[in-house]
């Protein structure tokens, strides 16, 4: 089982602070599709790969980011 399907499992038992571990690697692995998106665009492209996306303290808001992500916040 993997450290990902690990977390995930901790959050449905009722450890919302597992949340907090696994946004890193969520938003890792996010950076880095969109760096390889963002290889493949032709020269010149002036969106960077993370202005899409939310910085971690926008998204935190003072609560644990999984909680947040599970009310759709």
């Amino acid at each position: 089982m993997s450290y990902c399907t690990q977390l995930l499992n901790a959050i449905e038992a009722g450890y919302p602070q597992a949340g907090d571990q696994l946004q890193p690697l969520i938003y890792e692995e996010l950076r880095n599709l969109a760096a390889a998106k963002m290889a493949r665009e032709h020269s010149g492209q002036t969106l960077q790969p993370t202005a899409g996306g939310c910085s971690r303290s926008e998204v935190k808001r003072g609560k644990s980011w999984w909680s947040t992500r599970r009310r759709g916040l």
